[in-house]
């Protein structure tokens, strides 16, 4: 068995313990193993995982672990693992709805408001808070976060509380979509040209702007076209375009600086810069990693499938991958490379890369759990839940998941994306479809009378995600055809 032991410096260690030992094979075993020659040793390996992830879990019970701001509602899952698992969350950041629900539901030990966009002032605020409620709840065990826009905060937070997670180098350098690729060039990990630049909303006069745009147009000739210029820091996509020419860039420069604002998404209260990156051809993947001690225990790869050009909005995905084994290894070696690269030393992250014609090059780090679909997908499909990963990271418990050699199922994705503005009259799902083969479910992004307009995700919205399953790859794909078929989304 596994036994959970604290040594004489207070660290909890996995002790396997022998409690007998025979002198004939396991029985059971030996019978399924005669019965089931294919799956030969497969139900013992099944047994001493669960074993294993059991001791990890009752590690985990009990731990005070610092959770830096609650994002948005589809973040709910989190919270109702960790309090399955025991653990004594410790919330910061804004109280809105979201969060009221979750203090109502008891999903929250201890909150802590703060306004997470004032990095400085939130930092204070939450370090002499958390000082003065140790002296009655106890020392906190650990600190992650699940949220974009708080990673730097939380990696100050660590530092202030001595706790493991990235150094505020690192998860600054991640945030940024220029520095990782400076980063990963000083680290001899291949990257893609880049330039960073100056939003055009900063200039403060006619004069100030003309030098702008023609600093742009110098920087646009370096990188070379096809480039892809999108905000510094951000997520899914908001301003993201590809352009060909001279003329196309500097058009969507002066159109994505005006987009790129706190009004249209606050993550660009902190940064509102601009990047014009070489444009990269092929597949593109997301590698999510679990990193403990900056070393990776999980990976796992997902298939995106080909974005709508030119704002590059996310069309759907598949996992598990379908590309070449071999391609496969080297986009996860290619993402773990440029994880230990960075810096990104404890917690889940969400790596996005292209399988190129001069093989694997990451596109952007996420020092956080992917968002959407990621949690649920990697739990269906490998049997590995990434938010308790999270936050058997955050709590140092070592260790590893299980995974499967052969995926659990496979899942297939596509997302309806509004092709031109307006107000959406009707979302028609028969009632059928729940019970159609594969069906998985349906994410509403959009409901009846929502306004879609030009700017939204970079040039068009996202209203549904339909998810499908299968046997393998083939069958998911023909179950997502037959599901998407019987959809209609009208708008007006």
């Amino acid at each position: 068995m596994i036994e959970k032991r604290v040594s004489a410096d207070g660290k909890v260690k996995l002790v396997p313990v022998v409690i007998e030992v025979n002198d004939h094979d396991s029985g059971g075993q030996y019978n399924l193993d005669q019965m089931h020659p294919e799956r030969k040793g497969f139900h013992s390996e099944l047994y001493v995982a669960t074993m294993l992830q059991r001791a990890r879990r009752d590690a985990l019970e009990g731990k005070r672990i610092l959770l830096v701001g609650s994002g948005y509602a589809g973040k709910r899952p989190i919270f109702v693992r960790a309090k399955e698992l025991g653990v004594k969350v410790v919330l910061a950041g804004p109280k809105d709805a979201f969060v009221k629900s979750l203090i109502k539901d008891g999903l929250v030990d201890e909150f802590i408001e703060a306004d997470n966009t004032k990095v400085p002032e939130a930092r204070a605020a939450i370090a002499d808070k958390l000082l003065r409620s140790a002296r009655k709840n106890g020392k906190l065990d650990g600190i992650t976060t699940f949220w974009e826009d708080d990673v730097e905060l939380t990696a100050l937070l660590s530092q202030d509380l001595k706790l493991p997670y990235h150094t505020p180098v690192a998860a600054r350098t991640a945030r940024s979509k220029f520095q990782t690729q400076v980063k990963l060039k000083a680290e001899d990990v291949l990257a893609a040209r880049h330039e960073i630049l100056d939003n055009l909303s900063k200039s403060e006069n006619p004069a100030a702007r003309a030098a702008a745009l023609e600093t742009f147009r110098a920087a646009a000739l370096r990188v070379g076209f096809p480039a892809v210029l999108k905000p510094e820091s951000g997520a899914a996509a908001i301003g993201t375009e590809k352009v060909n020419s001279v003329e196309e860039a500097v058009s969507a420069y002066q159109r994505i600086s005006a987009l790129v604002n706190p009004a249209t998404d606050p993550i660009f209260a902190l940064n509102s810069n601009l990047i014009l990156m070489q444009y990269l051809d092929g597949h593109e993947y997301d590698v999510d990693l679990v990193m403990v001690a900056g070393e990776p225990v999980f990976s796992s790869i997902t298939d995106n499938k080909p974005t709508r050009e030119p704002s590059f909005l996310a069309t759907g995905s598949r996992l598990p991958s379908t590309l070449p084994a071999a391609q496969q290894k080297a986009a996860v070696d290619q993402a773990i490379a440029s994880a230990k690269a960075l810096g990104l030393t404890d917690g889940v992250l969400h790596m996005e890369g292209k399988v190129t014609s001069e093989g694997p090059r990451l596109i952007e780090a996420n020092a956080r759990m992917g968002g959407t679909y990621v949690h649920e997908w990697v739990k269906a499909v490998w049997g590995v839940d990434l938010a308790e990963e999270g936050l058997m990271a955050a709590a140092g418990i070592g260790g590893k998941p299980y995974k499967p050699k052969q995926p659990l199922v496979h899942l297939d994705g596509d997302f309806f994306n509004a092709d031109k503005p307006g107000t959406i009259k009707a979302i028609v799902i028969p009632e059928d479809v729940k019970t159609m083969p594969g069906f998985v479910r349906i994410r509403e992004a959009k409901h009846v009378g929502d306004k879609i307009t030009l700017e939204e995700n970079g040039g068009f919205a996202r209203v549904l995600m339909i998810e499908a399953g299968g046997k393998d790859a083939a069958e998911a794909a023909r179950n997502l055809a037959a599901i998407k078929a019987k959809i209609r989304v009208v708008i007006e």
